[in-house]
């Protein structure tokens, strides 16, 4: 009876032990792990760092852009009619004064005809006109006429002489108009709409929507991009620009400041610039988006220094930098920005040359906080 009490016993107390444990275990494991945070809360963060340098004689402003034919225009009927040929498809080149469609006019035609007999018919009363005056001349200085049948006469031979110069205008514009029966490209390129079709009906009054083709001069591309007021001292014309189409080639192609607008949009604060791009292998299309980067100039050698963009904090009070000193301490500083060329930014105040900034900064970096430099 003794030994099955004491190997009853010894059972219980090896399960409160095991029971122990397991409930001690967890305890521990919870502790160590508070105190692993508590430690990595207190202890400084680190951080990478560059330094403020200098801004140098300007850098690329990258702005985004349209790229645009030098000429494009739609081609309107100016003759009323039937279309009876067409020649040019889309994507064809043609050059400048070559026939792109021809218009039966039957209605022109006929108003041509009238138009001719009727200044035949006016040139003949002109020299009728003529003759009589003449005559009325010559009777005149025996004294066989009156000077007021003269002056009649005179009158009705300017009268001819006015209708016959009337209806010599109204011919010449009807034949004008007959001129315009063929369609004529103005100007050598590539066509890029054709919305006519044989036997169709045209009109000279069509209006806007009912061109005959769209023709663009590929050549010479430009592009439009608007520059922001801070950056209009630094661009001028003749000034060279990359325009980079990625969908096109992986490099940029070279083009030029044409012409700047010399105003700026009340509303934007922004100077329309036009870059012009050389394109005589057709590589670039009409309405692809570009990205151009400009290089604009400073507008002063040593008034701001350079910092890269990755260094700037945006909290809601403005823009600020994490400076850290010799003794390893943070300081946030609040820095006025001059200007953003994207991957690097000028600033006017906050900062000095030999500063050095965090990189990518966190709420987390107090100001007075210290902090680890990595390496």
């Amino acid at each position: 009876m003794t030994s099955q009490r004491s190997r009853l016993g010894l059972t219980l107390g090896l399960a409160f032990a095991v029971l122990f444990l397991l409930g001690l275990l967890p305890r521990l494991t919870r502790a160590r792990s508070l105190r692993a945070e508590a430690d990595s809360a207190t202890a400084a963060p680190t951080v990478r760092l560059t330094g403020v340098q200098a801004a140098g004689p300007g850098g690329p402003l990258s702005l985004p852009g349209t790229v645009e034919a030098l000429h494009e225009t739609a081609i309107y009927a100016r003759s009323s009619g039937y279309v009876a040929r067409w020649y040019p498809d889309i994507g064809a080149r043609v050059r400048s004064g070559q026939v792109m469609a021809e218009i039966e006019t039957p209605d022109l035609d006929q108003e041509l005809d009238q138009a001719r007999a009727a200044l035949a018919q006016s040139r003949t009363t002109l020299d009728l006109s003529k003759s009589t005056l003449d005559r009325w001349q010559t009777l005149i200085k025996d004294s066989a006429v009156a000077e007021q049948d003269l002056d009649e006469r005179q009158t009705a031979y300017h009268n001819s002489q006015a209708a016959s110069d009337a209806a010599l205008a109204n011919f010449r514009r009807l034949q004008a108009l007959k001129g315009f029966s063929k369609v004529i490209a103005p100007f050598s390129g590539v066509v890029t709409a054709r919305r006519v079709d044989v036997g169709q009906l045209v009109a000279a009054d069509g209006g806007a929507e009912n061109s005959l083709f769209s023709l663009a001069e590929t050549d010479t591309m430009r592009v439009y991009v608007d520059v922001p007021q801070s950056y209009i001292a630094g661009v001028s014309r003749g000034d060279s620009a990359a325009v980079l189409v990625r969908d096109i080639a992986p490099r940029p192609f070279t083009g030029r400041v044409a012409r700047t607008a010399q105003s700026l949009d009340p509303a934007s604060r922004t100077m329309r610039v036009e870059i012009q791009i050389p394109n005589k292998n057709g590589v670039l299309l009409p309405g692809l988006y570009a990205q151009v980067s400009l290089n604009v100039r400073a507008a002063a050698a040593g008034e701001t220094v350079r910092i890269p963009a990755n260094t700037i904090a945006a909290p809601t009070s403005g823009p600020e930098v994490v400076v850290v000193g010799a003794d390893g301490i943070a300081h946030r500083r609040k820095i006025d920005i001059a200007r953003d060329y994207g991957s690097a930014v000028d600033v006017a105040s906050g900062v000095s040359p030999g500063d050095r900034l965090v990189i990518n900064p966190t709420d987390d970096i107090t100001d007075g906080a210290r902090v680890g430099i990595a390496r």
